[in-house]
């Protein structure tokens, strides 16, 4: 893949210390330690903020160099290697470190739990197994202990213990005012270890950095489950709406609070609010009311599409009719495209519908048949009245010459009862 993607998160203390200007800098530093020229790799950075309760920059790196030969010692070109120590957790780990050291007023220094990777069998447990062909008491007791650690849904000392009864294996925490001071288990021989002659690295600490994680994990997960589901329910009730009092009433039914603040709508749902730069983008008052302004504009311009359709007897003629009440007809390769003028905050814009969001019967094609049907009626109308017309003067000239008048008299008589 010739794209890197990855991205810097920090608690969320150290968010009301960030500036733009501050996450640009902590970005491309993160970057030059990594050991990426900046100045040869194009690479953008968002900061997002929309999902998470802690600030964090995403990083997206082009690892092809814009160079993409250079000149080498020997006089030829050579091709510029691509960059390729993007997946390097140990080297980016080791970069958030240093970066938080050299930073002391700025980042707050996070402890990572030492969890242990691999189990260390003494010489004696490795002549065991080899002896017997089956894994010594202790790499069995770490290998139980370590695949309930591991499960993020074991946030809590209770749900551990359970995990681990259900493998046979006791646990036993030594507690002293509510606060966990040390951790035993007795494996299914009834031995009884003490966490850190399991490994060194098993220490209360480790356990309760582990438990704080994962239940900051379910915390994480609830929160975005919850923004994703604001942000689908008012995105499909706000279709069926046309201003802020129907979506909120709309809301209320599928338990959703809506608060209008100054600084903005907010949102209760299951409650947990979201406010702020933590409400979904089509959430926000500006966006809900832009898009009922335009669904309304372009209603409107539907009704004066249908307008100046009857007048009209070409599409040169619709396209007058609609330029005279604003509105711009542009034809493109892909359709119609229309445009007006619309005033917001004392501003004049141009909007544009496209090509794929004009309404069905504002298309090239459904104008051209409606003026063709309009066309075909309106010659109908009159090839009837030429024929009544026709019609009724046969028949005058029948009477005249039934009554035998002579030819002056029938030019009076016609004169006085010709049609129209």
């Amino acid at each position: 893949d010739p794209v890197a993607h990855f991205w810097l998160r920090w608690p969320p203390q150290d968010s009301t210390k960030f500036t733009p200007d501050t996450l640009r800098t902590l970005g491309r530093e993160a970057l030059k330690r990594m050991g990426v020229d900046i100045s040869r790799h194009q690479y953008l950075m968002t900061v997002h903020g929309a999902t998470s309760p802690d600030p964090h920059l995403h990083i997206i790196l082009n690892r092809v160099p814009t160079v993409a030969r250079r000149v080498g010692r020997d006089g030829r070109m050579h091709p510029t290697a691509c960059w390729n120590a993007w997946h390097s957790k140990t080297r980016a780990i080791s970069v958030c470190r240093a970066m938080e050291k050299d930073h002391p007023g700025l980042l707050t220094v996070v402890e990572m739990p030492k969890i242990p990777k691999r189990f260390n069998p003494t010489r004696g447990e490795k002549a065991l197994e080899a002896k017997t062909g089956k894994p010594c008491p202790r790499r069995e007791l770490f290998d139980a202990v370590m695949t309930a650690l591991k499960d993020t849904a074991i946030a809590d000392r209770d749900k551990y213990r359970e995990a681990l009864q259900a493998r046979g294996i006791t646990v036993k925490y030594k507690i002293d005012a509510g606060n966990l001071h040390g951790v035993r288990f007795v494996d299914r021989h009834g031995k009884e270890w003490k966490s850190t002659k399991v490994h060194k690295n098993l220490t209360v600490a480790t356990f309760q950095d582990v438990w704080t994680r994962h239940t900051q994990k379910e915390q994480r997960v609830a929160q975005d489950q919850r923004w994703s589901e604001l942000k689908n329910t008012v995105l499909g009730e706000a279709r069926s709406a046309n201003n802020l009092q129907e979506l909120k009433k709309a809301l209320q039914a599928r338990g959703i609070t809506m608060h209008e603040t100054t600084q903005g709508l907010s949102y209760t749902i299951h409650g947990a609010t979201f406010i702020g730069d933590r409400v979904p983008l089509v959430a926000r008052r500006d966006v809900l009311q832009e898009a009922w302004d335009r669904r309304q504009l372009w209603q409107d311009v539907n009704n004066l599409v249908t307008e100046a359709i009857k007048g009209a007897r070409t599409f040169e003629d619709v396209k007058k009719a609609l330029q005279a009440r604003g509105i711009t007809m542009h034809e493109t390769g892909q359709g119609l495209k229309y445009s007006t003028m619309v005033f917001c905050a004392r501003n004049a814009k141009t909007v544009y519908l496209d090509a794929d969001k004009v309404p069905k019967g504002c298309t090239l094609d459904a104008i051209q048949q409606r003026l063709d049907r309009q066309n075909a009626r309106r010659e109908q109308v009159t090839a009837i009245a030429r024929n009544e017309i026709t019609r009724r003067a046969a028949a005058i000239v029948a009477a005249v010459a039934s009554q035998g008048k002579g030819e002056e008299e029938e030019d009076e008589y016609y004169n006085r009862h010709r049609p129209g």
